[in-house]
């Protein structure tokens, strides 16, 4: 019976959490009106600024968006309701035939929480004048279900959200001339 209570609270839970992760960096990216192209700098050279020399990552307004994303996704754990859940006493009987029928037997868990955001990025060869570029924010989230009629349980979500996946064209590289 236990397990499977546990189950569905983990289910729920992890439902929650990204949810919360999901409403957070909507907010975040709404809110401060970005763009993909707001998270890199593409650095031209010096003649006539047609060729791309480097790029560079934006990592202050990458810095800020996971501290303030890891403090809302927080909070949002945090102050999650207490959540009731309801089973079938046929269900937690583990006889397919009852399943879902009976009285309900409730469970009521307490979520807490505790979210860390990073970001990762790389760069991929698509061939002698190509990059795929990408930066993507790694949160991971894990949070205690509390129960006191029952156990605790310890849920772990993590997730990767692409911010930027762009191609970069540039000349042939000089060194192919010679």
């Amino acid at each position: 019976m236990i397990p499977y209570i546990l189950n569905i609270s983990n289910i729920s839970i992890k439902t929650k959490a990204n949810e919360s992760i999901n409403a957070s960096l909507k907010n975040y990216i709404q809110n401060n009106s970005l763009r993909s192209e707001d998270f890199y700098f593409l650095n031209y050279n010096n003649i006539g600024n047609e060729k791309v020399n480097s790029l560079s990552v934006n990592t202050i307004l990458i810095n800020d968006l996971c501290s303030q994303i890891a403090v809302d996704i927080s909070k949002k754990l945090n102050n999650m309701d207490k959540e009731e859940i309801e089973i079938p006493l046929g269900t937690l009987s583990g006889i397919k035939l009852f399943s879902g029928l009976g009285p309900k037997y409730r469970a009521t868990v307490h979520p807490m929480g505790n979210a860390t955001v990073d970001y990762e990025s790389s760069f991929i060869s698509l061939g002698v004048n190509q990059i795929n570029f990408q930066i993507w924010l790694r949160v991971e989230i894990e949070i205690q279900i509390i129960n006191p009629s029952i156990q605790h349980s310890n849920v772990f979500v993590e997730r990767k959200v692409p911010l930027v996946n762009t191609v970069i064209n540039s000349d042939v590289p000089f060194a192919l001339y010679q």
